[in-house]
Protein backbone atom coordinates (compact mmCIF):
# COMPACT_ATOMS: atom_id res chain seq x y z
CA UNK A 1 0.00 0.00 0.00
CA UNK A 2 1.38 3.39 -1.00
CA UNK A 3 0.95 6.31 1.39
CA UNK A 4 1.48 9.75 -0.16
CA UNK A 5 2.10 13.12 1.45
CA UNK A 6 1.79 16.25 -0.68
CA UNK A 7 2.87 19.64 0.61
CA UNK A 8 1.89 22.65 -1.50
CA UNK A 9 3.92 25.82 -0.95
CA UNK A 10 1.10 28.21 -1.83
CA UNK A 11 -2.08 29.89 -0.60
CA UNK A 12 -4.53 27.22 0.51
CA UNK A 13 -7.64 28.69 -1.11
CA UNK A 14 -5.93 28.92 -4.47
CA UNK A 15 -4.42 25.47 -4.05
CA UNK A 16 -7.58 23.68 -2.95
CA UNK A 17 -9.53 25.07 -5.88
CA UNK A 18 -6.83 23.95 -8.29
CA UNK A 19 -5.69 20.60 -6.89
CA UNK A 20 -8.34 19.03 -4.66
CA UNK A 21 -11.36 17.26 -6.12
CA UNK A 22 -14.88 17.35 -4.70
CA UNK A 23 -15.57 14.88 -1.88
CA UNK A 24 -12.03 13.51 -1.78
CA UNK A 25 -10.98 14.26 1.82
CA UNK A 26 -11.81 12.04 4.80
CA UNK A 27 -10.71 14.39 7.57
CA UNK A 28 -9.70 18.05 7.88
CA UNK A 29 -7.61 19.22 10.83
CA UNK A 30 -6.55 22.83 10.72
CA UNK A 31 -5.91 26.03 12.63
CA UNK A 32 -6.34 29.24 10.61
CA UNK A 33 -4.23 32.26 11.62
CA UNK A 34 -5.69 33.98 14.68
CA UNK A 35 -5.41 37.49 13.20
CA UNK A 36 -4.20 39.10 16.41
CA UNK A 37 -1.43 41.22 14.82
CA UNK A 38 1.23 39.28 16.68
CA UNK A 39 4.61 41.01 16.61
CA UNK A 40 7.84 39.09 16.16
CA UNK A 41 9.45 38.38 19.55
CA UNK A 42 11.91 35.60 18.78
CA UNK A 43 13.07 33.20 16.06
CA UNK A 44 9.76 31.35 16.19
CA UNK A 45 7.62 34.41 15.43
CA UNK A 46 9.79 36.38 13.00
CA UNK A 47 7.80 35.12 9.99
CA UNK A 48 4.38 35.41 11.61
CA UNK A 49 2.12 37.53 9.36
CA UNK A 50 -1.37 37.95 10.75
CA UNK A 51 -2.65 41.46 10.21
CA UNK A 52 -5.74 41.45 7.98
CA UNK A 53 -8.65 43.77 8.66
CA UNK A 54 -11.35 41.95 10.61
CA UNK A 55 -13.75 42.15 7.64
CA UNK A 56 -11.16 40.65 5.30
CA UNK A 57 -10.21 37.98 7.85
CA UNK A 58 -13.77 36.79 8.33
CA UNK A 59 -14.25 36.81 4.58
CA UNK A 60 -11.27 34.46 4.21
CA UNK A 61 -12.64 32.14 6.90
CA UNK A 62 -15.97 32.04 5.06
CA UNK A 63 -14.21 31.12 1.81
CA UNK A 64 -12.18 28.49 3.65
CA UNK A 65 -15.26 26.81 5.11
CA UNK A 66 -16.96 26.76 1.73
CA UNK A 67 -13.94 25.00 0.22
CA UNK A 68 -13.72 22.51 3.09
CA UNK A 69 -17.37 21.60 2.63
CA UNK A 70 -16.73 21.02 -1.08
CA UNK A 71 -13.70 18.75 -0.68
CA UNK A 72 -14.82 16.70 2.35
CA UNK A 73 -16.54 13.34 1.86
CA UNK A 74 -20.11 12.86 3.07
CA UNK A 75 -18.95 10.69 6.00
CA UNK A 76 -15.95 12.90 6.76
CA UNK A 77 -15.18 15.41 9.50
CA UNK A 78 -13.83 18.96 9.67
CA UNK A 79 -11.93 20.04 12.78
CA UNK A 80 -11.18 23.77 13.06
CA UNK A 81 -9.09 25.22 15.87
CA UNK A 82 -9.88 28.81 16.92
CA UNK A 83 -9.27 30.87 20.03
CA UNK A 84 -11.05 33.75 21.72
CA UNK A 85 -9.82 37.24 20.94
CA UNK A 86 -10.29 40.72 22.40
CA UNK A 87 -11.89 43.72 20.67
CA UNK A 88 -11.90 47.42 21.49
CA UNK A 89 -15.11 49.39 21.95
CA UNK A 90 -15.61 49.85 18.20
CA UNK A 91 -15.04 46.10 17.63
CA UNK A 92 -12.33 46.95 15.10
CA UNK A 93 -8.98 46.55 16.81
CA UNK A 94 -8.26 42.92 17.71
CA UNK A 95 -5.66 41.77 20.21
CA UNK A 96 -4.66 38.62 22.04
CA UNK A 97 -4.90 39.90 25.60
CA UNK A 98 -6.92 43.08 26.21
CA UNK A 99 -10.31 44.60 25.38
CA UNK A 100 -13.68 42.84 25.39
CA UNK A 101 -13.49 39.05 25.02
CA UNK A 102 -15.24 37.48 22.03
CA UNK A 103 -15.33 33.68 21.59
CA UNK A 104 -15.01 32.47 17.96
CA UNK A 105 -18.61 31.24 17.71
CA UNK A 106 -19.10 33.72 14.87
CA UNK A 107 -17.82 31.04 12.47
CA UNK A 108 -21.17 29.26 12.97
CA UNK A 109 -22.69 31.95 10.75
CA UNK A 110 -20.88 30.25 7.86
CA UNK A 111 -21.75 26.65 8.76
CA UNK A 112 -25.43 26.80 9.73
CA UNK A 113 -27.50 24.62 7.43
CA UNK A 114 -24.36 23.25 5.75
CA UNK A 115 -22.52 21.38 8.52
CA UNK A 116 -23.44 19.75 11.81
CA UNK A 117 -21.49 20.82 14.91
CA UNK A 118 -20.92 17.57 16.84
CA UNK A 119 -18.75 18.95 19.63
CA UNK A 120 -17.12 22.18 20.72
CA UNK A 121 -14.02 20.69 22.28
CA UNK A 122 -12.11 22.71 24.87
CA UNK A 123 -8.35 22.27 24.62
CA UNK A 124 -6.95 23.09 28.06
CA UNK A 125 -3.23 23.61 28.72
CA UNK A 126 -0.77 25.31 31.06
CA UNK A 127 2.04 27.73 30.25
CA UNK A 128 4.45 29.51 32.54
CA UNK A 129 4.15 33.03 31.18
CA UNK A 130 1.64 35.62 32.39
CA UNK A 131 0.22 38.70 30.71
CA UNK A 132 -2.06 40.80 32.91
CA UNK A 133 -2.98 40.74 36.59
CA UNK A 134 -6.46 42.21 36.08
CA UNK A 135 -8.19 38.99 34.98
CA UNK A 136 -7.83 35.22 34.97
CA UNK A 137 -5.22 34.05 32.52
CA UNK A 138 -6.75 32.17 29.55
CA UNK A 139 -5.58 28.56 29.27
CA UNK A 140 -7.78 27.14 26.53
CA UNK A 141 -8.63 27.10 22.85
CA UNK A 142 -11.59 25.70 20.93
CA UNK A 143 -11.85 22.88 18.42
CA UNK A 144 -15.05 22.92 16.36
CA UNK A 145 -15.85 19.39 15.17
CA UNK A 146 -18.16 19.50 12.15
CA UNK A 147 -19.65 16.70 10.05
CA UNK A 148 -21.55 16.86 6.76
CA UNK A 149 -24.21 14.46 8.03
CA UNK A 150 -26.13 14.35 11.29
CA UNK A 151 -25.49 10.59 11.37
CA UNK A 152 -23.35 8.12 9.41
CA UNK A 153 -19.97 9.78 9.84
CA UNK A 154 -16.70 8.17 10.86
CA UNK A 155 -16.05 8.05 14.60
CA UNK A 156 -14.00 5.38 16.36
CA UNK A 157 -14.35 5.92 20.09
CA UNK A 158 -12.59 2.67 21.02
CA UNK A 159 -9.43 3.97 19.34
CA UNK A 160 -9.15 6.95 21.69
CA UNK A 161 -10.54 5.83 25.05
CA UNK A 162 -8.70 6.97 28.17
CA UNK A 163 -8.15 5.56 31.66
CA UNK A 164 -11.30 6.05 33.79
CA UNK A 165 -11.02 8.53 36.67
CA UNK A 166 -13.03 6.29 39.00
CA UNK A 167 -13.17 2.55 39.73
CA UNK A 168 -16.90 2.33 39.16
CA UNK A 169 -17.93 -1.19 38.15
CA UNK A 170 -20.06 0.37 35.42
CA UNK A 171 -16.96 1.65 33.61
CA UNK A 172 -16.40 0.39 30.11
CA UNK A 173 -13.54 -2.16 30.28
CA UNK A 174 -12.05 -0.63 27.13
CA UNK A 175 -11.69 2.74 28.85
CA UNK A 176 -13.58 6.01 29.23
CA UNK A 177 -14.77 8.54 26.68
CA UNK A 178 -12.25 11.45 26.67
CA UNK A 179 -15.19 13.93 26.97
CA UNK A 180 -15.16 17.34 25.30
CA UNK A 181 -12.55 18.90 27.59
CA UNK A 182 -8.99 17.80 26.78
CA UNK A 183 -5.99 18.61 28.91
CA UNK A 184 -2.99 18.29 26.60
CA UNK A 185 0.14 20.36 27.36
CA UNK A 186 1.44 22.88 24.87
CA UNK A 187 4.66 22.28 22.97
CA UNK A 188 7.03 24.45 25.02
CA UNK A 189 10.56 25.68 24.43
CA UNK A 190 12.22 22.68 26.04
CA UNK A 191 9.85 20.10 24.54
CA UNK A 192 11.22 17.23 22.48
CA UNK A 193 8.71 18.16 19.75
CA UNK A 194 9.61 21.86 19.66
CA UNK A 195 10.55 23.19 16.23
CA UNK A 196 10.60 26.32 14.15
CA UNK A 197 7.03 27.63 14.45
CA UNK A 198 5.23 30.00 16.87
CA UNK A 199 2.00 27.99 17.25
CA UNK A 200 2.76 24.29 17.13
CA UNK A 201 0.20 21.52 17.67
CA UNK A 202 1.18 18.79 20.15
CA UNK A 203 1.30 15.46 18.32
CA UNK A 204 -0.90 13.89 21.02
CA UNK A 205 -3.68 16.37 20.22
CA UNK A 206 -3.66 15.64 16.49
CA UNK A 207 -3.31 11.92 17.11
CA UNK A 208 -6.54 11.81 19.13
CA UNK A 209 -8.50 13.58 16.40
CA UNK A 210 -6.97 11.49 13.63
CA UNK A 211 -7.53 8.15 15.37
CA UNK A 212 -11.06 9.11 16.37
CA UNK A 213 -12.26 10.35 12.98
CA UNK A 214 -10.28 8.46 10.34
CA UNK A 215 -8.88 5.06 9.42
CA UNK A 216 -5.61 3.81 7.97
CA UNK A 217 -5.11 4.91 4.34
CA UNK A 218 -7.68 7.72 4.65
CA UNK A 219 -6.73 11.15 3.30
CA UNK A 220 -6.15 14.00 5.76
CA UNK A 221 -6.08 17.70 4.81
CA UNK A 222 -4.50 20.61 6.67
CA UNK A 223 -4.90 23.90 4.74
CA UNK A 224 -2.60 25.75 7.18
CA UNK A 225 0.09 23.15 7.77
CA UNK A 226 2.40 25.46 9.73
CA UNK A 227 4.78 23.39 11.82
CA UNK A 228 3.83 20.23 9.93
CA UNK A 229 2.45 18.28 12.89
CA UNK A 230 -0.67 17.08 11.04
CA UNK A 231 1.45 15.58 8.27
CA UNK A 232 3.96 14.03 10.69
CA UNK A 233 1.17 12.33 12.66
CA UNK A 234 -0.50 11.18 9.42
CA UNK A 235 2.78 9.56 8.42
CA UNK A 236 3.08 7.73 11.74
CA UNK A 237 -0.54 6.54 11.58
CA UNK A 238 -0.46 5.42 7.93
CA UNK A 239 -2.71 8.12 6.52
CA UNK A 240 -2.33 10.03 3.28
CA UNK A 241 -1.98 13.76 3.84
CA UNK A 242 -2.29 16.97 1.86
CA UNK A 243 -1.01 20.21 3.34
CA UNK A 244 -0.81 23.82 2.23
CA UNK A 245 1.71 26.28 3.65
CA UNK A 246 2.52 29.68 2.18
CA UNK A 247 5.74 30.22 4.17
CA UNK A 248 8.73 28.53 2.51
CA UNK A 249 10.71 28.33 5.78
CA UNK A 250 7.90 26.36 7.41
CA UNK A 251 7.84 24.07 4.37
CA UNK A 252 11.54 23.33 4.84
CA UNK A 253 10.92 22.69 8.54
CA UNK A 254 8.14 20.21 7.73
CA UNK A 255 10.40 18.42 5.25
CA UNK A 256 13.02 18.05 7.99
CA UNK A 257 10.44 16.70 10.46
CA UNK A 258 9.11 14.24 7.91
CA UNK A 259 12.60 12.92 7.23
CA UNK A 260 13.16 12.39 10.95
CA UNK A 261 9.78 10.64 11.25
CA UNK A 262 10.64 8.37 8.33
CA UNK A 263 13.96 7.49 9.95
CA UNK A 264 12.28 6.47 13.21
CA UNK A 265 9.61 4.48 11.35
CA UNK A 266 12.24 2.65 9.30
CA UNK A 267 14.23 1.79 12.42
CA UNK A 268 11.10 0.49 14.14
CA UNK A 269 10.09 -1.67 11.19
CA UNK A 270 13.60 -3.05 10.84
CA UNK A 271 13.61 -4.19 14.47
CA UNK A 272 10.01 -5.47 14.37
CA UNK A 273 9.85 -7.10 10.94
CA UNK A 274 7.74 -10.11 12.04
CA UNK A 275 4.96 -7.82 13.31
CA UNK A 276 4.65 -5.70 10.17
CA UNK A 277 1.70 -6.79 8.04
CA UNK A 278 2.12 -4.35 5.17
CA UNK A 279 5.17 -2.75 3.61
CA UNK A 280 4.21 0.89 3.20
CA UNK A 281 6.18 3.29 1.03
CA UNK A 282 5.93 6.87 2.27
CA UNK A 283 6.58 9.71 -0.11
CA UNK A 284 6.76 13.46 0.50
CA UNK A 285 6.16 15.57 -2.57
CA UNK A 286 6.63 19.34 -2.30
CA UNK A 287 4.78 21.37 -4.94
CA UNK A 288 5.56 25.05 -5.34
CA UNK A 289 3.34 27.62 -6.97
Amino acid sequence: MLITHKLYNMDCLEGMRKYIEDSSIDLVITSPPYNIKLKARNEYTKNYMDNLSEEAYRGKIKELIEELIRVTKDDGSIWINMKSRYFNEERKVVTATYGSLEPPTWILEYTWGKLYLKNLVIWNYDINSDTKNNKFHPRYEFFFWFTKKAKDYKFFLDEIRVIPKTRDKRNNPKGANPTDVWYIPLVKGNSRERNFHPAQYPEKLVERIMKGCSEEYDTILDPFLGSGTTMVVAKKLNRNCIGFEINSEYVKNTEKRMNLAQKSITEFRTSNTPTIKNVIVNQLEIIKR
